[in-house]
């Protein structure tokens, strides 16, 4: 497996290293609050964010940004 930063598979690690830490927010998100235990609202959170960070490199994930964003799914869904 080429490890060389253009790889497809670094690129791949990366990513994976990325839904990783997202997905460690995701589980700490208002463990009170069932909607946020849901795996589909989990998974739609963990997409978004993933894309958002792949969409902007500068930038890409910050702790933090999960609970921004479940304001907006929370809103969204009802």
């Amino acid at each position: 497996l080429a490890q060389t930063e253009d790889s497809a598979w670094s690129k791949y690690f990366e990513l994976r290293q990325l839904q990783k830490d997202i997905q460690i927010d995701l589980e700490r998100l208002n463990p009170d609050d069932d909607f946020f235990r849901d795996a589909s609202v989990q998974g739609t959170m963990l997409r978004v964010l993933t894309v958002w960070a792949c969409l902007h490199p500068e930038v890409s994930y910050r702790q933090g940004m999960h609970e921004v964003l479940a304001h907006i799914v929370k809103v969204l869904h009802n």
